[in-house]
């Protein structure tokens, strides 16, 4: 078996090894399951985003053209069949 080492502060220690502990788990356990899921998934076992703090112009523009679709109502739908139908279903 090999043996991996990771370096990170002991807060940041701290606090994983208490909510791995409410699991059940321990860091080598929490580990080995995390690079199975790397393995399975094929990447990382969650999505690796920017905040929302970091959206470019151009989608936050998109954001606030729909919030005022939304508010005019311009994209409601009468009932469940057009909402059926405009899904294709």
């Amino acid at each position: 078996m090999a043996s991996v080492t990771v370096r990170v502060d002991e807060d940041t220690k701290a606090e994983a090894t208490a909510i791995l502990d409410g699991l059940g788990l321990d860091l080598s356990s929490a580990t080995r399951a995390f690079y199975r899921q790397v393995i399975l998934r094929r990447g990382l076992p969650f999505q690796v985003v920017l905040p929302d703090s970091h959206v470019s112009p151009a989608i936050e523009q998109r954001f606030v053209a729909a919030e005022e679709r939304m508010r005019s109502g311009a994209d409601a739908l009468k009932d469940p069949a057009e909402f059926f139908n405009k899904l294709g279903i």
